[in-house]
């Protein structure tokens, strides 16, 4: 009877443990719902939105619009707004912000039925077709609860344009052997001031480079460009020499764009193509008599 009580203890000890553990859980699962349907399904939600161009010039400024809308019934409190700026922006404010790409704004209290509205401004930069993604945070308590709760949105902006060109100057044709001068000249229509640019040419096999008027910054393939302002333009010149089979067609490609001397890595904000062909060596008749290259009649 003793072993029979002893055995039994442990027994109701793991009976109570299992009946504490889910009673707990079904305390969280009902102040769980009492927060979702008393304050989100009853009284609404605050709403979140970012405003902005779906399209944009590289180069451009954008500017996104935050809309907070308190539709919860209650007003909120203790907020806080975090913007963060995509990647490859360069953001109008102070050093900090520019550093971090993220704005933060504390909102002491916003009242229900209320809308308020926040603007941020960035130039964007990238290459067509990249697409720019903005996301805003929102901490927030509304005067009903006692926790603080989260908000979030996104945005995504696509470059639709690029306003830089490469043009070329270079022989149609060139014999295989000879040397041919390429001339580079890097424009910009852009409304604002590129900054730290960087010109990449791809050389294509049998291509020899011999020298350039502007020293290169790496592997005789990558030059600094530095700023380039609206309308303007720069040229670089390109002392090479071409091997190749008659007929062959020879193609080079510049790149415009950001370069990390670090990391040797390189983001194209512009690409261009060009074509030289190698012509066929000219045509040389010789005619050997009695097989001697010259000879006199008598």
């Amino acid at each position: 009877p003793e072993n029979s009580a002893v055995n039994k203890k442990p027994f109701y000890r793991k009976k109570f443990f299992v009946l504490t553990l889910a009673g707990s859980f079904t305390v969280l699962l009902v102040m769980a719902g009492f927060i979702y349907y008393g304050v989100f399904q009853k009284k609404g939600a605050l709403e979140l939105e970012i405003v902005g161009k779906e399209e944009i010039e590289a180069g451009d400024t954008a500017v996104w619009t935050v809309l907070i809308r308190n539709k919860l019934g209650v007003a909120v409190k203790n907020m806080e707004l975090n913007f963060i700026y995509p990647k490859g922006t360069e953001p109008v404010g102070d050093e900090e912000i520019i550093k971090n790409l993220r704005s933060k704004i504390r909102i002491d209290e916003i009242k229900t039925e209320e809308e308020r509205k926040f603007s941020f401004q960035a130039k964007v930069f990238g290459g067509v077709g990249e697409e720019k993604t903005a996301e805003v945070i929102v901490l927030y308590q509304p005067d009903n609860v006692s926790s603080r709760l989260q908000k979030q949105a996104s945005f995504v902006t696509v470059i639709s344009h690029v306003p830089l060109t490469v043009i070329y100057g270079l022989p149609e044709k060139i014999v295989s052997g000879q040397e041919a001068k390429i001339l580079i000249d890097i424009l910009s229509s852009s409304e604002t001031d590129f900054e730290d640019l960087y010109l990449r040419m791809d050389w294509p096999a049998g291509l020899e480079f011999l020298s350039s008027d502007v020293k290169p910054d790496y592997d005789n393939t990558i030059w600094k460009l530095g700023k380039l302002a609206k309308g303007e333009s720069k040229k670089l010149t390109i002392n090479s020499r071409i091997v190749g089979f008659p007929e062959e067609v020879k193609v080079l490609a510049g790149s415009i764009g950001e370069y990390n001397p670090q990391t040797r890595q390189f983001k194209a904000f512009f690409e261009k193509t060009a074509e030289i062909r190698m012509a066929s060596p000219p045509l040389f008749i010789r005619q050997d008599v009695n097989k001697v290259e010259s000879y006199t009649a008598r």
